[in-house]
């Protein structure tokens, strides 16, 4: 704030509570309908003016001006860096053109979480209005071309060849990012493998950032410390998210869509809304066992299918489209 007021004055006109337009916050507008930002907006910091003598010129307390947090920048990216595409709407096809500026031809459309490497320098495009840079990059078997930064987030993400639906491919891009998921070496995800209850489990764990105190011992009998994913189980059971049934969490069997429903409407229960009503499913009544966790899901549409089936075992692709939709609620 006080780095934008400088180019203008510290002056009583531009104090929020002195005047209502002040010059910080038409530049704070200008990178935002200029940086390809999206939804995105800027918050302008809150501050106290003080002034002395009666003068116009804005002073400061030196503790009412500090910075929390830093936004980083998406233009800092060189030569032979990894990348993957970045956009906060779902479907949005990243723009690939054949130069460095927002006129030149599209060549081709790039989906979301699709990982590339920088192939050069940076340009930047001759618009003074454009407030971003271009990356050259070159993106499967099209020519050599153009992304514009603010489309772009450091970092290397698999490109596993048995994804290719792009609301899957944005779904596991989005968990891997984010460290929750992994795939299979040699770059194979598995989407049609059912998916097992520690490995769901699991990936609660870290979606949710939960822990349990060390002195927790899990309560189910069908597990010992240091089994495969005991301590991801014992953390959602002491949770009450998973707690199995009949003593037992049963970690190698698979989860069902039923069971699904349960342990995402009970992890993101401060997210979901509750439903208005009770919606009418083809295969299951009101009196089904775990109804009102699968209604909450169709509310929320993190599902929209009209038959739940709720016996049916859940893929990893189909958890990995439910915990991606719960977490984006």
């Amino acid at each position: 704030m006080p780095a934008i007021l400088a180019y203008n004055g510290l002056d009583r006109r531009n104090d929020p509570a002195e005047a209502e337009e002040v010059y910080q916050e038409d530049v704070y507008s200008v990178i935002e309908n200029n940086s390809l930002l999206g939804s995105s907006s800027i918050d302008v910091p809150e501050w106290n003016a003080v002034y002395e003598n009666g003068e116009d010129r804005i002073r400061f307390e030196e503790q009412e001006v500090k910075t929390d947090t830093k936004t980083p920048s998406t233009q800092m990216a060189e030569n032979g860096d990894d990348i993957y595409t970045y956009g906060e709407d779902p479907g949005t096809q990243v723009n690939y053109r054949l130069g460095p500026s927002t006129t030149s031809r599209i060549v081709g459309d790039i989906s979301l979480y699709t990982p590339l490497q920088v192939e050069g320098t940076a340009a930047h495009d001759n618009s003074p209005t454009n407030h971003f840079v271009y990356y050259p990059v070159h993106y499967a078997d099209i020519r050599d071309g153009y992304m514009a930064s603010a489309y772009a987030r450091s970092g290397s993400i698999t490109n596993f060849y048995d994804v290719r639906r792009q609301e899957l491919t944005e779904a596991v891009g989005y968990l891997e990012v984010r460290g929750i998921l992994s795939g299979y070496p040699g770059g194979e995800f598995r989407p049609n493998e059912s998916i097992l209850r520690r490995h769901a489990a699991s990936m609660m764990v870290d979606a949710l950032n939960l822990e349990a105190p060390d002195e927790y011992d899990l309560q189910a009998s069908d597990m010992e410390a240091g089994d495969r994913g005991y301590d991801a189980l014992r953390i959602l059971e002491y949770h009450g998210i998973m707690t199995g049934s009949n003593g037992n969490i049963r970690p190698n069997e698979n989860m069902t869509r039923a069971q699904t429903a349960s342990i995402l409407t009970a992890g993101f229960e401060n997210t979901l809304k509750a439903p208005a009503d009770s919606h009418s499913f083809e295969d299951i009544s009101e009196d089904f066992w775990n109804y009102a966790a699968i209604n909450t899901l169709y509310h929320n549409e993190v599902t929209t299918v009209e038959a739940f089936r709720p016996n049916e075992d859940l893929k990893r692709s189909q958890f990995a489209l439910f915990l991606k939709a719960a977490m984006t609620k």
